[in-house]
């Protein structure tokens, strides 16, 4: 077995004093070889001597020094948006996403932050306070070589997962992915619940010095001035997803009989909208779940007759007589179905079938099962939500461009998503679920008939390969459809980057801590930064693999012998013993500066790095983009 070798890097530097010894030497052998008539070739070979010995001494020495120079940390940093533009021709060629500059965090790193967990704490405030800013910056310092940090393109198409208290960096951090993403032409999905105004202006300003200005799309209930109408449920492949992505914004535990009911009755809207070729709506769906559908179920049947027997309406005649409003209309129209359309093969309607069960159904029970559904409906219809969620096609008065998420993704689009939460968090929330939902149903749609995954190419679904969301305040959000689009969004070409303070704020979401557990499954790449959270701390750091360290264990005894001989004996004795520990201890999370971060990548790989603030200050030429390859029309 090899011999072991136990180093301390903040031991006393004891060869100064040999070194201080050889270089006197030295001194005092050229003064003998020019004062005496001692022989040259003797004193020559005593000073290569000395010389020697100091060299071999200084190795150790310069390294200890800037080891202890490191520790100072660096401070905050800042680059503009030409600085990034310039690493992507490298990130090309590697097919990855610029992290930071750091380095990959080994059992070396682990073995130093061990022996400085284990010193006199006093050695850790000394360190500690050569440092004026947040957090230990000295744990950076442990690192020898600074690089630039990447992670494939094809381990983020398995989703990040960006953790950090606030004021730890989580922005900042999104704004680096965000322009890269901007600059490789893929189209760009920012869901921000709190509204970052520095991130929504420099995704613009970098659209703009793309030469793309028509690229960015604004989308703010708190702005509606200025922003795009936004129809969330524009795109589905089955009729059965808009009540199913409606449903999902309602909080239920389990089987829920008041979300089950509510989920079936809007299907059931949505079916007879698409008899008489109406686009399903959030404003429609609430007209008629609070107004009755007498008046849909008219049109529906109307439809259905004209599409099955012509020349209905003679037939119907007898029927209609002495229908002075729309609800007895409704009921002869019901009857006139079952008399002449139900029973005939091929004429009868499920989805008509569903419209007439709504209509029959006891009104005081129809009104307490939906009594947790129009609430919700209520607050996406009213204001400006009304045609901002809504949009009307037809109407004179709205100029504002009307687009949606596969419109988005066909264009390459940059769309930043604005919710307000902070204004109107409960609506907020519900909004931003409703876009994750949309998401989803695009996703699906994505997987099954985009040519290569599952099916024949539809020109009706989007051509992007990759769609890259980014979702601040992940948890606001989450719900069962975004689980679902982690989960299969690889599949469709999806990049998910999520960001969240904590563990609980997921379980607290999804009022399960199993819930929580799966949607942090399904992400492959974790990042985190300062997190003070125990809990969070723990999950987070059990996923970083273990390792041995080095330890040093010194004993003494001493012993006396009888009265009469008065012999004693002692022993000393120093042994080093190999210890299994986490390559880096759960409570230091709570330590780390601002903007200073942990990753955790697919395949295991540990990085201990630090992201530069992009200062936005200075506007992007395009002369830099288009030298370094960049989309630039002009």
């Amino acid at each position: 077995m090899p011999q072991v070798t136990y180093r301390d890097p903040f031991r006393s530097i004891y060869e100064w004093p040999a070194i201080a010894a050889w270089l006197a030497s030295m001194a005092a052998l050229l003064t003998l070889a020019f004062t005496t008539a001692l022989p040259k070739q003797i004193i020559f070979a005593c000073l290569a001597v000395c010389l020697a010995m100091t060299l071999r001494m200084v190795p150790s020495v310069v390294s200890l020094h800037r080891f202890r120079r490191r520790l100072r940390g660096q401070p905050l940093s800042f680059m503009n948006m030409e600085e990034l533009a310039t690493i992507m021709p490298e990130a090309r060629k590697r097919k990855g996403v610029f992290l930071g500059y750091g380095f990959e965090w080994r059992q070396e790193h682990a073995q130093v932050l061990d022996h400085v967990m284990r010193s006199d704490p006093a050695l850790i405030r000394r360190i500690d306070a050569r440092n004026s800013t947040i957090g230990r910056r000295w744990i950076h310092g442990i690192g020898k070589k600074v690089v630039k940090l990447w992670i494939s393109l094809e381990a983020l198409a398995g989703h990040l997962l960006i953790v950090g208290t606030t004021g730890a960096g989580k922005t900042r951090f999104f704004e680096s992915l965000i322009a890269q993403a901007i600059m490789r032409g893929e189209p760009v999905i920012v869901i921000d619940p709190k509204g970052d105004r520095d991130m929504c202006e420099g995704m613009r300003q970098l659209c703009a010095a793309m030469g793309q200005e028509d690229r960015f799309v604004y989308f703010h209930p708190g702005h509606a001035s200025r922003s795009v109408r936004l129809d969330p449920l524009r795109n589905f492949s089955r009729s059965t997803e808009p009540a199913s992505r409606i449903a999902s914004l309602i909080s239920a535990a389990g089987d829920d009989p008041f979300k089950n009911f509510g989920q079936m009755e809007m299907n059931n809207l949505v079916q007879g909208m698409l008899l008489i070729n109406a686009k399903p709506s959030l404003v429609l769906m609430r007209r008629y779940l609070e107004g009755g559908v007498e008046g849909l179920l008219v049109k529906a049947c109307e439809a259905w007759f004209e599409k099955k027997m012509p020349g209905w309406r003679k037939v119907a005649e007898p029927y209609k007589q002495g229908a002075r409003t729309a609800t007895e209309l409704a009921k002869r129209y019901v009857q006139f179905y079952r008399d002449k359309f139900q029973q005939e093969p091929g004429c009868a309607s499920s989805e008509l079938e569903g419209l007439i069960a709504s209509f029959e159904h006891d009104k005081a029970h129809y009104t307490k099962m939906i009594a947790t559904l129009l609430p919700l409906l209520n607050q996406l219809t009213t204001g400006e939500l009304s045609q901002l969620l809504s949009p009307d096609p037809n109407s004179l008065s709205e100029d504002r461009d009307i687009t949606n998420f596969n419109t988005i993704i066909k264009k390459n689009q940059v769309a930043y998503i604005g919710l307000d939460t902070l204004s109107d968090p409960i609506v907020g929330a519900a909004v931003g679920s409703l876009v994750l939902a949309d998401l989803t149903a695009l996703a699906g749609a994505r997987y099954n008939y985009r040519q290569g995954r599952g099916g024949e190419e539809d020109d009706s679904v989007d051509a992007a390969d990759f769609v890259n969301i980014f979702v601040d305040e992940a948890a606001e959000v989450m719900n069962e459809p975004c689980i679902q689009l982690l989960n299969k969004g690889r599949g469709a070409g999806f990049r998910g980057v999520l960001a969240t303070q904590t563990f609980a704020d997921f379980s607290a979401r999804t009022n399960s801590r199993d819930k929580a557990t799966q949607i942090l499954g399904n992400v492959n790449n974790v990042v985190v930064l300062r997190v003070r959270d125990s809990e969070t701390q723990s999950y987070l750091t059990d996923n970083f693999m273990k390792t041995y360290v080095q330890q040093l264990e010194r004993g003494s005894s001493m012993a006396a012998g009888s009265k009469a001989d008065l012999h004693y004996g002692g022993t000393v004795n120093e042994s080093i013993k190999h210890t299994e520990v986490p390559i880096f201890p759960p409570q230091l999370l709570g330590t780390l500066p601002n903007l200073e971060w942990f990753a955790n990548v697919a395949g295991g790989a540990v990085y201990k790095g630090l992201s530069k603030i992009i200062d936005k200050s200075k506007p992007i030429s395009p002369g830099v983009l288009h030298a370094n390859g960049l989309q630039n029309p002009a």
